[in-house]
Parts: structure tokens; sequence; C-alpha cells
């Protein structure tokens, strides 16, 4: 023991051994304060640094505050670690009596997410949640449209909705992808768009053929991104669109 503190100075020097306490003293009070800092660390708090930190690394920014605030109306101002697998569980069960099971998926793997980052951050000591599991999602299969049936949809489309169907169908591009589009991205003269590979942070080039061009050339530039409402801010979805088209 030296002064109270657990383990030895190994030393018989009285200066030596209370430079070596006092150390020791300081870096109880530090871990001690951590822990207390852990403790207290709500899930409202971290939600504001994730926010901050998915607007800078993922072009699904938009996406991530529409998952977090269905996660917030649950968890509120809960402590981060206080947040066990069972009441995730809960509000699994919750979520699916109002959303789809692929959609509750989504949200827990981004509260999962979130802890994830609050441990590397060193605002949480563990991930309590890891191993919570998400819904088995069936294999999706797809029915091609006709001619006839694209033709009739296009034709009801306005010109937003009628160019992110276009390039859906000729570039192959995610509706993610779609949405985050930005006018500096598009090059008219060399006919490609540049895409960022969120998962690898890296930038690939698809081009584009007539169809595309024509599309993107009848749109008004009213925001910095391609598809965005007459304030110029960008689309967040667009599945009143469909249903209304």
């Amino acid at each position: 023991m030296v002064g109270g503190l657990p383990g030895s100075s190994k030393t018989s020097n009285k200066t030596l051994a209370r430079q070596i306490y006092e150390a020791k003293k300081v870096d109880c009070l530090r871990h001690g304060a951590s822990l207390e800092t852990r403790k207290r660390i709500t899930f409202l708090t971290v939600r504001e640094k994730f926010l901050e930190w998915s607007k800078l690394h993922k072009r699904s920014y938009q996406r991530d505050v529409i998952l977090v605030n269905h996660l917030t109306k649950f968890f509120g101002n809960r402590l981060l670690e206080d947040i066990t697998p069972l009441e995730v569980e809960q509000y699994k069960g919750i979520r699916t009596m109002q959303v789809s099971p692929s959609t509750v998926n989504r949200e827990v793997a981004c509260l999962k997410r979130i802890c994830n980052l609050a441990v590397e951050w060193k605002l949480a000591s563990s991930n309590q949640i890891a191993k919570v599991k998400l819904f088995k999602e069936p294999k999706r299969s797809f029915r091609w449209w006709s001619k006839e049936e694209l033709t009739k949809f296009l034709s009801a489309c306005d010109d937003r909705m009628r160019a992110i169907t276009l390039l859906g169908i000729n570039t192959g591009m995610r509706i993610g992808e779609l949405l985050n589009l930005k006018w500096q991205e598009v090059d008219f003269a060399e006919g490609y768009l540049t895409i960022e590979e969120s998962k690898s942070y890296t930038y690939g080039k698809i081009k584009v053929n007539r169809v595309v061009h024509d599309a993107l050339r009848n749109l008004d530039r009213v925001g910095e991104t391609v598809f965005c409402n007459r304030r110029g801010e960008p689309f967040k979805r667009i599945s009143r669109a469909f249903k209304s088209t």
C-alpha cells in the first residue's frame, strides 16, 4: 500500500515514494472522474454526437436523422449504459405494430452503431446491446415493369420524379445515392456522374446515356442537390411521391 493506495512504491527513498504516491492518486482521481462521466452520459447526449459524426462522414445523414428521432421517442433521456437488451426487445415489439420488421432492423442497427461509437469515443465502457438480434428479412422478389407500365408511370410523373425514375432505371443507382446527388457531381460535358461509395469512401464514375442526360437537363437548379423541393431542401424520401403518382 502507498498512502492508502494499492501497490508498492518499491523504493526506500521517501521523496520518490511521495512522488509515486501523488502520481497514483492523480491516476485514481482521473479514473474515477472518467467512470463518473461515463455513468452520466445519456442517450440524448450521444445522439447529438452521433448525428454530428454522421453528417460529416455519411451520405445517409438525413436517413440517420429519421432513425434517431424514432429511437429518441422511446429511449429519451435514459442513461446510455442503462439501456438493456430487454428494453430493446420491447422497443422492437412496439415498433413492429407501426412499421415493417425491416424498418425496425434499420432503427436497431442505428442504436447499436451509436453504442459502439460511444465505446470508441470512451463515453461508455461497453455496448450492452451488441448481441441483440435483428429480425430475419425475407429475400425480396422482383417483377420488371412492362414497357406499357413504365410509359404510363412516367407520363404521370412531374419532372423531378420522372428524372429520379429514369436515373434509377438507366444507372442502377440506389435511392440514397439518387437523393444525395449534387449538381457538382454531374458532368454534362463528359457525360458522367461522380458517385461516392459510402462504405469504402471511394469515388466512382457512372456514364450516362442520352435519356439520363436529357432528364437532368430539363430540371431547374433550385438547390445544391439535384432532387430537392422548391426551397432548395433535399428530398428525404420519395414514398409519398410514388403514392401520389
